[in-house]
């Protein structure tokens, strides 16, 4: 029986969910020939069918085949070579069509059978030029017996920035590594060196759990030169074939190029902060690391950072985010990404009061900062630097239910209603100032509400880059379950039912310079229809999220100081 290894191992597959047994086979002998097959198959094929298994090496543009493996011997153990079958003569040739030394690799080429010169694949190369040879196009050597070692198609190859590679040499290599069941090796596009090595491994099955890329990589390294090292590797449960059973190389490259993709669209997605802790978090890292672009994954010591400047770190951290952090904490959680959970978590495990000093002044009327959507007043403290020495700020730390929620319906008003009964412990005779930026603005707004409600008098209402009710609207505000232990979606819960009642005072708006052109038409978003006193609008430099950055904070907080309210009251 004669067949491509692809059908020999389907024939296995058979075999063995079948339970057949070679008592019922009448085979003498198996040939594989037209693709390369592994040592591992045929000793299973040996093994089962109880017969000789050898491989053929021949062209349909030929008769007969010009070389196959020693009669008695099995193809692929021991020896991998091949010996040339009467009457052809084989040979390989350099560029120039002369025959190299023995060992030496070159295309194929062999005289003395017969050739078809009818197809059309032989018109487009000129036999005198090889001085009678036939050129196969594939690529080997010839060893001191004659032996035949075949490497591959010569358009196979891989030109590494001028380094050619032959596939094969890089395979039984990655063959000997106990992991690996069988390999493929083959180029893929490289901008700067043409090629690069890639390889597709198929890996025992008691192997896949452990495999590690780096070890194989190692393995090869110590085998073979540097240049032939695959630089990508692919595991796979089977190789693609095409249509007559080959195997199909090109199909592995586009899987290859896949994962390249894949890998870029990961490693730029950790690079892109999501959570406002994460931003934020990612600000200090520039600010104390100054670089700009930014691993989330990537550890703190990684990143340069030393042990002076993670003090610096913590120091930050505990101002911007009132959560302090043990050096441990943070050695076990040096990523932007992993602080930025712990950080969170830490506000639904552990919330801090409903109110933290931040700057403590001897002005009139203290400033209250409520939280953002996170749960984080992650700009008091930067604020702060940005005002007059005179003036308290205290921020406002984000509260979870003490109710099962439930059983019970919490609202924006009765969430409020927490922070109105812990600011009057502070001295509010004379009055009172907020802030609050999105979310932070509708909850400052409402606390404000209750405060007039009970005979104190708002100095300063600041609602920094949000709308009246249009919020609900276009972004995303919907209805949802309550859930406490995701900060974010809890606050959005206590959004949706929230509607701003007539306010019996004054509001200050800082409005984004960019924003979205569908509040154009009302340039007070809303505002001005349910405030009964004055309201007065800022433009402030940025988008809805960039308006909290340190910079732009250095920018408005300019703009509160001359003239506005807050000036005036402290």
């Amino acid at each position: 029986m004669t067949g491509v290894s692809a059908i020999y191992q389907q024939m296995l597959n058979q075999v063995q969910e079948t339970e057949w047994h070679h008592n019922n086979c009448s085979l003498r002998f198996l040939v594989s020939g037209s693709d390369s097959i592994d040592s591992e198959t045929v000793l299973t094929l040996h093994e089962t069918f109880k017969v000789e298994v050898r491989e053929f090496y021949g062209m349909s543009e030929v008769s007969p085949m010009f070389a196959g493996t020693e009669k008695g011997k099995l193809a692929q153990q021991e020896s991998h070579s091949l010996f040339a079958l009467e009457p052809w003569t084989i040979t390989c040739l350099d560029s120039n069509g002369e025959p190299v030394e023995q060992g030496e690799e070159g295309e194929i080429a062999a005289r003395g059978g017969l050739i078809n010169p009818t197809l059309k694949k032989l018109e487009q190369r000129n036999l005198t030029d090889f001085s009678g040879w036939f050129p196969t196009g594939d690529w080997g050597s010839l060893d001191e017996t004659g032996g035949l070692q075949i490497m591959g198609r010569v358009d196979d190859r891989i030109n590494r920035g001028g380094q050619k590679i032959a596939p094969k040499a890089v395979e039984r290599i990655l063959e000997q590594h106990p992991y690996v069941k069988r390999a493929c090796v083959f180029g893929i596009p490289h901008e700067i060196f043409g090629q690069q090595v890639a390889a597709a491994i198929i890996l025992h099955s008691d192997q896949t759990k452990i495999f590690k890329e780096n070890e194989l990589r190692a393995y090869v390294a110590g085998e073979l030169p540097n240049y032939m090292v695959p630089e990508e590797i692919l595991c796979v449960e089977a190789f693609p074939t095409n249509l007559v059973g080959k195997l199909d190389r090109q199909a592995l490259v586009t899987l290859v190029q896949q994962k390249q993709i894949e890998a870029e669209q990961k490693r730029q997605g950790r690079y892109l902060a999501n959570s406002f802790p994460e931003k934020r978090l990612r600000e200090i890292y520039q600010e104390l690391l100054q670089i700009s672009e930014i691993d989330l994954e990537a550890d703190f010591a990684a990143l340069g950072g030393d042990s002076f400047q993670a003090m610096s770190l913590l120091i930050e951290i505990e101002d911007r985010f009132g959560t302090l952090l043990t050096p441990e904490q943070f050695l076990q959680h040096s990523s932007i990404e992993a602080l930025a959970k712990l950080l969170t978590q830490s506000l639904v495990n552990s919330p801090m009061p409903p109110i933290r000093l931040i700057q403590e002044g001897d002005g009139k009327y203290p400033l209250f900062v409520s939280h953002s959507v996170s749960g984080i007043t992650f700009y008091a403290t930067k604020l702060a630097q940005y005002l007059p020495p005179s003036q308290t700020v205290y921020a406002l730390n984000w509260q979870p239910p003490e109710e099962d929620i439930s059983e019970t319906l919490i609202s924006l008003e009765q969430y409020a209603s927490n922070f109105v009964e812990a600011m009057i412990t502070c001295e509010l005779e004379g009055g009172f100032c907020l802030i609050g930026h999105s979310f932070g603005a509708q909850l400052a707004f409402e606390i404000a509400q209750q405060l007039l409600s009970r005979g104190y008098e708002a100095a300063f209402v600041g609602l920094i880059d949000d709308e009246a009710d249009l919020h609900k609207r276009r972004f995303g505000i919907k209805s949802r379950p309550a859930d406490p232990q995701n900060i974010n979606a809890y606050c959005k819960y206590l959004l949706h039912s929230y509607v701003p009642q007539a306010f019996p005072g004054d509001l200050t708006l800082l409005q984004a310079e960019i924003h979205n052109t569908d509040i154009l038409a009302d340039p007070y978003t809303g505002w001005k229809d349910i405030c009964l006193g004055n309201v007065t609008r800022l433009t402030i430099p940025g988008n809805h999220i960039s308006v909290m950055g340190e910079s732009a904070i250095a920018q408005w907080a300019e703009t509160l100081t001359p003239d506005s309210a807050l000036q005036n009251v402290v």
